[in-house]
């Protein structure tokens, strides 16, 4: 490894946790522009794959205790930037949801797949693990009324979302991870999402079905809020054929594999 490489990570990383110390990772703070100035220098490949080649530290802390975790695959600088501009610009236009930590909460990204109503048991455990390992935690959309997260509805007292994300980090590790917990069709809508947004990045056709046509997503999303608020009733399985029959409609012939994947998720539904 090249001096280059070592002062290029290494700065990143101080500057990440001196942020980090004064504001922590709770989301009201997530405005201020401390996140992205301490980076103003740019995101470099050398830093993203650092935070990828630390993967399986949290991966084997958490798996014990919560099943399987699916890392994503490493993040690409050119996005990070493109985010890093878009917050910038939305600061400039005083958007109230001006997001600095968006860009950078990310560089190591799991999956843990679970029924939505598992989402509380796998975020305790997310929670003390990290918490006794000596990771600052938090669990987006939590508040002082609302400690569960913003999946969960604490007026109603039921499941409002199927994900949840979960936020951690380390100083050993050095990096920001982005824990998503909740149902496989969430996040694999948002795979796809992933992948549409790099083609488009790329100037290419994106030879795939966006998932939130057509209010699919929505539709899938509150079928399993039905089945897990046990609001359905003996409804379950029309709706499950409705949603099968309106991916079918949407996929046509043209994508017999990606089909095949979405029904393989909504049979487990």
């Amino acid at each position: 490894m090249n001096v280059q490489t070592v002062d290029t990570v290494s700065v990143y990383k101080e500057s990440l946790k001196t942020s980090i110390q004064k504001f922590g990772l709770d989301q009201s703070n997530w405005k201020t522009e401390d996140f992205v100035h301490r980076t103003s220098l740019g995101i470099f490949q050398e830093v993203l794959k650092d935070a990828d080649d630390r993967k399986g530290a949290l991966i084997s802390l958490l798996t014990p205790f919560v099943g399987e975790v699916l890392s994503r695959p490493t993040k690409s600088a050119d996005r990070v930037m493109t985010k890093i501009s878009e917050e910038e610009k939305n600061a400039e236009a005083g958007k109230p949801w001006t997001n600095f930590l968006r860009p950078l909460v990310d560089f190591q990204a799991y999956r843990i797949h679970c029924p939505a109503s598992s989402i509380e048991n796998n975020i305790s455990h997310i929670k003390r693990i990290c918490t006794e390992n000596g990771y600052v935690v938090f669990v987006k959309g939590a508040s002082q009324n609302n400690e569960k997260g913003g999946y969960w509805d604490a007026k109603e007292n039921r499941l409002r979302d199927i994900i949840q994300y979960v936020y951690v980090y380390s100083e050993k590790i050095g990096h920001i991870a982005e824990i998503q917990v909740g149902e496989k069709f969430a996040t694999h809508t948002f795979a796809l999402d992933s992948e549409k947004r790099n083609a488009e990045d790329r100037n290419e056709k994106w030879n795939g079905v966006d998932l939130w046509d057509n209010n699919f997503y929505n539709d899938v999303k509150n079928v399993i809020l039905g089945r897990d608020n046990q609001s359905l009733g003996n409804d379950k399985l029309a709706k499950k054929n409705d949603l099968i029959k309106k991916a079918r409609e949407m996929h046509g012939e043209s994508h017999p594999t990606r089909l095949q994947e979405l029904l393989n998720i909504l049979d487990e539904i």
